[in-house]
């Protein structure tokens, strides 16, 4: 069995309107509570980037750019566009999304496979517990299933991490193409899969505890990790 993990944004950056994220601050519990459990639910793994080339050397002199992400990941194909700060950020989303799922069904085709999982997140997203487990309250991920975070009382969805049985593909890929003619957002995609979605944390519930967070400082200079 095989799993395509989909990364989207900024690996690194420090700087305009005090905005701030840093991929190593997550790299760990990425591998911790995604890779190992998959790995150990019988899933080989192949990784797919989105990003920028935005080298940097901290003053530890800690590398962040392509090559550090190729070191860390290991991604079978990295794609880089051209940051721009002031870009609408749901294009961004809906570019980054679109890139990845297209280079997935590519790669399929290149090298004669087929996935059995897709799964796409952003780059600053941090993992609190095991996919494939979850304390009271929460759902864990079923892998025959559109997996989201959770929707809001107002009809919107998380964007930040999906993952789902690679059926689901297409209506994703087309489903993202209609939001975006429609000038909708990512943040609608349940609305153009054809099957119940799995939500994997009840509105009401998902703030009492951390299942998946955003590890970044607000362009207002004020951190938050948002709970999903």
């Amino acid at each position: 069995m095989k799993v395509a993990i989909c990364l989207r944004g900024v690996f690194y950056f420090n700087g305009q309107y005090d905005w701030y994220t840093n991929y190593k601050e997550t790299l760990e519990s990425f591998n911790e509570f995604v890779v190992t459990p998959l790995k150990n639910d019988g899933y080989d793994v192949d990784i797919f980037i989105s990003t920028y080339d935005m080298p940097f050397v901290d003053e530890g002199g800690i590398e962040y750019s392509l090559n550090s992400l190729r070191q860390d990941y290991n991604p079978v194909k990295i794609d880089v566009g051209t940051f721009d700060i002031s870009e609408e950020h749901y294009e961004v989303s809906f570019r980054h999304l679109k890139t990845l799922f297209n280079s997935v069904k590519q790669y399929e085709i290149d090298n004669n496979v087929q996935y059995d999982l897709v799964m796409q997140a952003r780059l600053d997203v941090k993992y609190m517990w095991a996919i494939n487990t979850a304390p009271e309250k929460y759902e864990s991920v079923d892998y025959n299933k559109f997996n989201i975070s959770y929707t809001t009382t107002y009809g919107n969805s998380d964007d930040c991490f999906w993952i789902f049985n690679r059926k689901f593909l297409d209506d994703t890929l087309n489903g993202l193409v209609a939001l975006q003619e429609n000038h909708s957002t990512t943040h609608k995609i349940h609305e153009k899969i054809n099957e119940p979605i799995h939500y994997l944390a009840d509105v009401v519930d998902f703030s009492a505890n951390q299942n998946i967070s955003l590890v970044r400082k607000a362009r207002n200079n004020i951190y938050f990790n948002r709970s999903f």
